[in-house]
């Protein structure tokens, strides 16, 4: 019987060569066997290139001892996995260097002269060696029906008469179907092992073979085809911690030093914390002695080998199908693989045909011109294992909890589900509590030693450009000509005012010469290339999204679900929905569109939206954060939930916690734990808002465009041109005749305004709540107001419910009715309250939770804190409660002493400009007299009113009423129409 060790090494030998076909091609792996007969061979020395003496064909691993192989092994060398070992005479096993191998006893000793002393330790199994030609691609091994083992299997019949992979060359193949030996082992199925003399090794399991790709003829049925196309897995992998890359099965995914997986060949494997080897399932790394310990055995550990990467098609969703297929939606929403590359999915949500086919949903075919096929049916595709995700900059392996860390940044705990520790380091199984000062997990009279976090990942994001658009990480957004973004392939670059071209950081652009200047230093410019189109969820409200590709359609409830179809039409039963251009039956629960009736579908809850915490409307948090002043007046981020914000307006602690400034500490009695530092919040970038009803996006300019709607230019203080369509960038002068903007000699071609982003503002209730957008303000019982979450909906008299616009409500029946078409009513959400700046005076305010104060200047500039006290300096300001000490410049409370804050600008009040007592237009618009004697508003500052009493012009032009233009000069432009003005009654 050979040793554990021994067995272990034989099937790491097997999983070794699985994973050796995933290194380079020019590789050709020789297995493992065993042999019995003792010869003699003489240790020999590695050579630095790694190549065996006299041979140069075959070679060792780096640090390995290349030995003589036994004469009845298929290769002459074998490799000893000490570096510089003794090679022992059977050609098999090898010591360490300074040892010796006793034959008799199976074993490797050293003898101490002085001390008589003898050191006894467990001998290695050897590997074979690696052949070193050359071949073009990797082989593999084609079974008698066509599948395909990887090279250095074996094909063996399955009990289901298809064929399986035994993981050894020229095995043998056991008569349960099930599993293989070695060559020349028999198989003892009733022991379950492999047996050659004295020899046992465990039985290997057979793994499904691989089909060899699908064939279609006009003969198939569907039962054929989705016979052929049923995917059988090659060897089923392990998936390492975020889906990208695999290992064999029977190994275990490490992390490497770079952070990539590695696969060590043993299951269920420790991996060791340097980040390149690992030891078996219950040894020890002994990281300083470079082996694994069990007690007093000690084995060789291992050198991980890089994982490969997963050769999978990923859906929308996250889930993956097999290569060589396509993702096809599902009816319930969730994807499905379509066994074709490139498929055409069927509008059934269950069928697909071969790309270049369509479907012919009524007779179940797929056809292109007179060729007829059967379609296919799609198989669920796979849930992908991801990373845990922390938050958008960092995240950590399946199978971990995300703990924050003093630093405020996120670690990673290798238990899931874990409690996370108050010292910020520590973390400790699920149902245990952290005993901090014994530095233990303890629950009840179970005690044991707690974990170490390790620093989370972080998450290589693409670079957003806007809310659709992104480039790869480590590119440079920059505005093409069309207003769209492209991706300059270079970090922070410089984009040229030919909206075409980019240069590196530092340089800068000659567009006459086509190159890149720094100096004498001349490079050629980049072409950048068109941005990335980012897939968003679909935003129901703030609360809630759907799927790229399905509809947000109201529930009963009054939330949200999600139509899996695009611009799908929401069925009145608040349950169903129907295809674009389809109308829903709901009695007889059908999509109607002329004599085409479909089924109809399903809707599912939509997804909750975890948004940042909102600090003002220029900063936020992370979600699980709490916003905190800095001393500055901006916003902090303490890396917790509902946290206590201290004094010294740097630090916070705890919920539950007070602060001790003196001390640094946060104490709940006598748990005193140290205290965090706060992280800057993030700014929140907004459009560009042009009035009350438009804004474009964040880096553009609104422009007035000919009918008075607001375009948007694609720069930031661009200057608009006096047609209306057109803009330039900032400091060049718009040439209409021409269609160029000039500066100097300076000539680049113009660009064409786009239609500006319609705001979606709430649905005003009262000057203290709202609803959403397409809601109605209906008054609860109590008074205040609820949302119906219908347009123009119909209040329901018991104060709670609503009915959709031309249902009555039937309040004893709990129903709404319309003719014989009744429906159940929906239930009123609470209104929103609306927060209001506060104002100061007419014309200045302040946001919300700041104090009004003067400044020296006699303007109002904001304390960042509500009810503050305002310093006599008229600069700074101090917490309620405080007094202030000039001389010092602190705030003072007692013994408490902390920094005064400066007050920022109070925000100029925008009002519209009032016409008379009864009427107004907005701000930036000029009061003009209609026909009917009314005001009506023309769309610029300071314009002409025309004397027909329906047009005007800019300021500086004079009206033409017979051309109906405005007229400076030899420059004509199109006159405007004014809007009516407000009522302000």
């Amino acid at each position: 019987m050979v040793s554990l060790k021994g067995v272990l090494l034989l099937c790491l030998v097997g999983l070794t060569n699985s994973m050796n076909l995933n290194k380079a091609k020019h590789e050709n792996v020789l297995f493992f066997q065993a042999h019995e007969e003792n010869l003699d061979t003489q240790p020999v020395v590695t050579l630095s290139n790694g190549s065996c003496p006299n041979n140069t064909q075959y070679f060792c691993s780096t640090n390995y001892t290349c030995c003589k192989a036994n004469p009845n092994s298929k290769v002459p060398f074998v490799c000893c996995t000490f570096s510089e070992g003794v090679c022992c005479p059977d050609g098999m096993h090898c010591c360490p260097r300074g040892t010796f191998c006793d034959m008799p006893n199976r074993r490797c000793f050293s003898k101490n002269q002085e001390r008589d002393s003898v050191t006894v330790q467990n001998w290695n199994t050897m590997l074979y060696g690696h052949l070193k030609f050359q071949s073009a691609e990797k082989a593999e091994v084609t079974c008698n029906d066509g599948s395909q083992c990887p090279d250095g299997s074996t094909c063996c019949q399955l009990a289901s008469g298809s064929f399986g992979c035994c993981p050894l060359v020229q095995a043998t193949c056991c008569d349960d179907h099930v599993h293989c030996c070695p060559n020349g082992y028999k198989c003892d199925l009733s022991a379950g092992t492999c047996v050659r003399g004295n020899h046992v090794l465990s039985l290997f399991t057979k793994q499904p073979a691989k089909n060899p790709p699908i064939q279609l003829t006009l003969n198939d049925t569907p039962n054929s085809i989705n016979e052929k196309s049923k995917v059988n897995t090659l060897a089923e992998s392990v998936v390492c911690p975020g889906g990208q890359s695999q290992c064999p099965d029977g190994t275990t995914c490490c992390r490497m030093q770079s952070g990539d997986y590695g696969c060590c060949p043993y299951p269920k494997a420790v991996c060791c914390s340097d980040g390149l080897h690992c030891c078996p399932n219950g040894y020890k790394c002994d990281v300083a002695q470079g082996e694994c310990k069990q007690g007093a055995d000690r084995v060789q550990w291992v050198e991980k080998v890089l994982a490969k990467s997963r050769e999978e098609v990923t859906c929308n969703d996250g889930s993956s199908c097999p290569q060589g297929s396509t993702c096809c939606q599902l009816a319930s929403g969730s994807y499905g693989c379509c066994p074709l590359p490139q498929a055409v999915c069927c509008d059934d949500h269950v069928h697909c045909c071969p790309n270049g086919y369509t479907c012919d949903v009524s007779a179940g075919t797929c056809n292109k011109g007179n060729d007829i096929v059967a379609w296919l049916t799609k198989q669920p595709a796979k849930t992908v294992v991801n990373d845990v995700p922390c938050d958008d900059t960092s995240s950590c392996p399946d199978g971990n909890t995300c703990c924050k860390l003093a630093s405020g940044q996120y670690g990673c705990c290798p238990l899931p589900k874990a409690v996370c520790c108050d010292d910020h380091v520590h973390c400790c199984p699920n149902g245990y509590t952290c005993d901090v000062s014994a530095g233990t997990c303890n629950r009840g009279n179970d005690i044991v030693a707690w974990l170490t976090k390790q620093q989370a990942k972080t998450v290589v994001n693409d670079v957003p450009c806007d809310d659709t658009s992104s480039c790869p990480d480590g590119n440079t957004c920059c505005k093409l000509a069309s207003g769209q973004y492209g991706c300059c392939p270079l970090p922070k670059a410089v984009c040229c005012d030919d909206h075409v071209h980019c240069c590196p950081n530092g340089y800068t652009c000659d567009v006459s010469a086509g190159t890149c200047n720094r100096g004498n230093d001349i490079v050629a410019w980049l072409t950048k290339q068109p941005a990335k189109r980012v897939v968003n969820d679909v935003p129901c409200d703030d609360t809630s999204s759907c799927p790229d590709g399905n509809t947000c359609c109201k529930l009963a409830s009054g939330q949200y679900g999600c139509c899996p179809l695009p611009k799908a039409v929401c069925c009145d039963d608040h349950v169903h929905c129907c295809p674009n251009g389809y109308t829903c039956d709901v009695s007889a629960g059908t999509c109607n569109r002329g004599n085409d009736i479909v089924a109809w579908l399903t809707k599912q809850p939509a997804k909750t939206v975890v948004n940042e915490v909102k600090c003002d409307d220029s900063a936020s948090c992370p979600d699980g954060t709490t916003c905190c002043k800095l001393a500055s007046g901006q916003f902090g981020c303490c890396p917790l939930p509902s946290a206590v914000c201290c004094d010294d307006h740097v630090h916070c602690c705890p919920n539950g916690y007070t602060c001790d400034v003196s001390a640094g500490t946060c104490n709940k009695g006598n748990d005193i734990v140290a205290w965090l530092t706060k992280q800057p919040a993030k700014t929140v970038v907004n459009d560009v808002p042009c009035d009350d009803t438009s804004s474009c996006p964040d880096g553009n300019t609104c422009c007035k465009l000919a009918s008075g709607q607001y375009g948007c230019c694609p720069l930031p203080k661009a200057v608009c041109c006096d047609d209306h369509v057109h803009c330039c960038p900032n400091g060049y002068t718009c040439d209409v005749s021409a269609g160029t903007c000039n500066r100097g000699n300076d000539i680049v071609a113009w660009l064409t305004k786009q239609p500006a982003k319609t705001v979606v503002n709430d649905v005003p209730c009262d000057d203290t709540s709202s609803c959403p957008d397409g809601n109605t303000c209906c008054k609860l019982a109590s008074g205040q107001y609820g949302c119906c979450p219908l347009p123009k909906a119909v209040c329901c008299d018991d104060h709670v419910h609503c009915c959709p616009n031309g249902y009555t409500c039937d309040v004893s029946a709990g129903t709404c009715n319309r003719g014989n078409d009744i429906v159940a009513w929906l239930t009123k959400q609470p209104a929103k309250t609306v927060v209001n700046d506060v104002p100061c005076d007419d014309t200045s305010s302040c946001p919300d939770g700041n104090t009004c104060c003067k400044l020296a200047s006699g303007q109002y500039g904001c304390c960042p804190l509500p009810k503050a006290v305002c310093c006599d300096d008229h600069v700074h300001c101090c917490p309620n409660g405080y007094t202030c000490d000039v001389s010092a410049g602190t705030c003072n409370r007692g013994n408490d002493i902390v920094a005064w804050l400066t007050k920022q600008p109070a925000k100029t009040v925008v009002n519209d400009v009032p016409c008379d007592d009864t009427s107004s237009c907005p701000d930036g618009n000029t009061c003009c007299k209609l026909a009917s004697g009314q005001y009506g508003c023309c769309p610029l500052p300071k314009a002409v009113c025309c004397d027909d009493h329906v047009h005007c012009c800019p300021n500086g032009y004079t009206c033409d009423v017979s051309a109906g233009t405005c007229n400076r000069g030899n420059d004509l432009v199109s006159w405007f129409t004014k809007i009516p003005a407000k009522s302000l009654l």
